[in-house]
């Protein structure tokens, strides 16, 4: 057949499936292909793009201008490597003390069994450190044994050291320099009014964690102040042998506060 022939052809019944059979799409340039054309596989073939649900979001990034304003309320529970703000409780730990101690002025500066409180983690150079207690003890009313109550810090739990919280001295004359005291009040001196009292000495302190080399160990030691054999009984009443007498308990609270 000539190409005059298929020319005559093509214009008197013009195109068949069988006369472009391997047509290149770069050929189609105008006009819109209907749907059933469209082979399944093709991501916008009978989808709505304006409604895309996010189900069918498999992979890639979102950018960070397709997110609201205002994102919704959600639980914070997954969240990681949030900044600390000011003020927030970093850390925390405690003691509470309820067996009786017993010791006198022979007995030197003595640890206050139960009263060492260790912080999980490394202090932040920044922060500031709460430290919180109390000490129950009793005396000898006739004779008023003073005690000296320190609460002591260390950053090995081996060498302990203390920094001034109050006026130091508890009293002229007792034990020397080692009757100071950094606790709010020291007890004793006719603070013993019955064989049977109990008394409490109280701290409640602020410092930067520099103020304490970022310490992590904590404890609480005393000292009977007056030379005598005078027992005095932490958590318990000098005449420990009343029943109906009052007891005590000593606690300890350490908290690491966020800058």
């Amino acid at each position: 057949m000539t190409k005059a022939r298929d020319l005559s052809n093509i214009i008197s019944d013009g195109f068949t499936a069988d006369d472009i059979p391997n047509l290149d799409t770069a050929k189609i340039t105008t006009g819109t292909f209907a749907d059933a054309r469209m082979p399944s596989t093709v991501l916008n073939s009978n989808v709505d793009l304006t409604n895309l649900s996010a189900s069918s979001l498999t992979s890639g990034t979102l950018p960070d201008a397709r997110f609201p304003a205002t994102l919704p309320a959600v639980s914070g529970a997954s969240l990681t490597n949030l900044p600390a703000s000011g003020g927030t409780i970093l850390q925390s730990n405690s003691a509470f003390k309820i067996d009786v101690q017993t010791f006198n002025f022979s007995s030197g500066r003595v640890v206050v069994t139960g009263l060492n409180v260790t912080l999980p983690n490394t202090v932040a150079s920044d922060s500031k450190l709460f430290i919180s207690g109390v000490l129950s003890a009793g005396g000898n009313a006739n004779a008023d044994p003073g005690v000296s109550p320190l609460w002591e810090y260390s950053t090995d739990n081996s060498t302990w050291q203390t920094i001034q919280r109050t006026t130091w001295q508890t009293s002229t004359g007792h034990a020397g320099i080692d009757s100071n005291s950094n606790v709010g009040n020291s007890m004793g001196y006719d603070g013993w009014g019955y064989a049977a009292d109990i008394k409490h000495s109280a701290w409640n302190t602020m410092c930067s964690a520099s103020d304490v080399s970022q310490a992590r160990y904590y404890r609480v030691t005393v000292r009977e102040t007056d030379n005598s054999t005078n027992v005095v009984r932490i958590n318990g009443n000098y005449d420990n042998a009343q029943g109906f007498a009052p007891s005590g308990i000593s606690s300890m609270v350490i908290m690491e506060i966020g800058a």
